[in-house]
């Protein structure tokens, strides 16, 4: 049977619903179920989850079509289907029948800003129906590290892919992409991502590395880093070799407008960090109250102990629990890393820490093993 609207003889959906059986069901079930019915009767059928056929049969509905898509229409359509759906948990919202007719002419209207702090905020109505693409403005930041042509074509091939469309079924898709262009320009991206400055400072035992944008909407913060103080340190006390590991890790992807300031930062935290960590080998040679820091391995969490000049245990505490789950769950350089970050979270005076953050951890990995080879066998 056609349905009536399909040949212009309706304003609604009649008797055009059919439930399609597999080839193998049984011929009573196909004869009780397999005819044209309208959507009440099909709901009426189909409701109680269950129906007698010479036998009892469970129902259960699951939906394939994405929500939003043209195939998803002509269910949205009839009143009674989408309260049989509704009751099989999948919600539908209604459009004007006839609609999934017109699906091939279908375009969405797209509505972008950009939002200080909230980056890129979207949504999207249809031409067929009204529907919005989403009860909701969906958001996502922007990146800072790329150029304007690299973001304009993120940001808009984002967008297409979450509604699923081309851009030839974006309404006025050229004068969305020009109008964007202008916002992104605003916000300082051209041939080479927007200018910011790098500030260096730091507080207590971290070392804060802060990007911001530079003259742009309120010179907004980008990203940002936090350091321990002896993690640095341990690492190299070379000005020099420092910024180059920064600038070709995370921060090369930004342009740095005042790089000569931002060293100079840099010198002088370095420093102020440099004499910090003489002082504590200062008070460590001179056998003052620095403590040693020992590992150990107690079934299979890492346990430390700090100790005094006199070898006396000072206090303990539990470095890492559950290490053999992560032993075996991440790689061994991640598990290393594990440790080095948990050592420098020790709020004590200790000697050796430096020399237990750079090594490599070796002898406890070892024991970890060991512990776990036990519980095994």
């Amino acid at each position: 049977m056609v349905c009536p609207l399909a040949l212009g003889e309706g304003e609604e959906h009649e008797e055009c619903w059919y439930i399609q059986l597999p080839s193998d069901a049984p011929r009573k079930l196909k004869k009780q179920m397999g005819t044209y019915m309208k959507g009440r009767d099909l709901h009426g059928l189909l409701s109680p989850r269950r129906i007698w056929s010479g036998t009892l049969y469970e129902i259960n509905i699951a939906f394939k079509h994405n929500v939003g898509s043209s195939e998803c229409l002509v269910f949205q359509e009839e009143k009674w289907i989408r309260k049989l759906l509704w009751d099989f948990g999948v919600n539908l919202p209604q459009i004007p029948p006839g609609s999934f007719l017109r699906a091939d002419a279908e375009e969405w209207i797209v509505d972008i800003s950009i939002i200080d702090n909230d980056g890129v905020t979207w949504n999207a109505i249809s031409t067929l129906a009204g529907k919005r693409f989403s009860h909701y403005s969906n958001t996502f930041p922007l990146n800072f590290t790329n150029n304007l042509e690299e973001e304009l074509a993120r940001i808009l091939d984002s967008i297409t892919q979450c509604i699923g469309v081309t851009p030839e079924k974006i309404h006025r898709y050229g004068d969305l992409e020009e109008n964007l262009v202008n916002e992104l320009i605003s916000w300082g991206y051209g041939d080479s991502s927007p200018p910011c400055k790098l500030s260096v400072d730091h507080m207590n035992s971290e070392i804060h590395f802060v990007v911001k944008l530079k003259d742009i909407k309120g010179n907004q913060e980008v990203a940002r880093a936090n350091i321990k103080v002896d993690k640095i340190a341990s690492k190299t006390r070379d000005e020099e070799e420092f910024v180059e590991a920064l600038e070709n890790g995370w921060l090369s992807h930004f342009v740095i407008v005042n790089e000569e300031e931002s060293r100079k930062q840099l010198s002088e935290v370095r420093d102020q960090l440099c004499v910090i960590d003489e002082d504590n080998n200062q008070d460590y040679e001179n056998g003052n109250s620095l403590l040693i820091l020992r590992l150990y391995v107690e079934d299979t969490c890492i346990m430390w102990k700090a100790m005094n000049e006199h070898e006396q245990e000072v206090d303990e505490g539990v470095l890492l629990e559950d290490a053999g789950l992560w032993f075996q769950t991440v790689p061994l350089n991640e598990f290393k890393d594990l440790l080095r970050m948990n050592l420098n979270s020790i709020d004590k005076e200790i000697g050796n820490l430096n020399e237990l953050v750079k090594s490599d951890f070796v002898d406890i990995i070892g024991e970890v093993k060991e512990s776990l080879i036990s519980k095994i066998a």
